[in-house]
């Protein structure tokens, strides 16, 4: 099954064809969505980057991979990390989240920190964040997934810290 993306890049495939790649495993629980499924343009447009939306399902966000943590604003509805390959990884949490100035976040790391994957960034309580959006989203992207290759993503549903959530595939190198 073929999913349609902004460029047409990011593609759905059987989890036994994803080739080798750099594996993104789930941030957050829940049903993966397009990004379109989300009522902000700048989000479901792909100006922020090649990805999909998670319908939340948990309280917590993990480090996908080893990284740097590189932005985890005070209102914690966003996390950058950067991993020592250079992907870069934007996490959002969708919606008015960052009007409630981190009120329900508990952030458990700080910017600049080196992080391990699956380690725990930050809890929140989804029931306060159901009330300003149902469902909550968290929008995963490959922020410059230009400069190191293309995105496939296979599951439809994922467990934190256990599920390959995206798999970045190398740029072929031409002569």
């Amino acid at each position: 099954m073929n999913v349609s993306y902004p460029l047409n890049k990011l593609r759905c495939i059987e989890k036994s064809e994803i080739p080798p790649g750099f594996a993104i495993v789930a941030p957050v629980s829940g049903d993966v969505h397009p990004l379109q499924v989300i009522e902000q343009p700048l989000i479901s447009s792909g100006i922020l980057g090649e990805g999909v939306a998670i319908e939340m399902a948990g309280n917590k966000i993990v480090a996908p991979f080893d990284a740097l943590v590189t932005e985890l604003p005070g209102s914690c509805h966003r996390i950058q990390l950067k991993a020592t390959n250079g992907i870069k990884v934007l996490m959002v949490i969708t919606g008015q989240t960052d009007q409630l100035m981190g009120l329900g976040f508990n952030r458990l790391v700080s910017e600049k920190q080196m992080v391990t994957k699956g380690q725990t960034l930050l809890t929140f309580n989804l029931q306060q964040l159901h009330k300003l959006n149902n469902p909550s989203y968290c929008a995963v992207f490959v922020a410059n997934a230009e400069q190191v290759g293309h995105l496939v993503y296979s599951a439809k549903k994922v467990t934190v810290a256990e599920d390959v959530l995206l798999t970045v595939m190398a740029k072929k190198k031409t002569p």
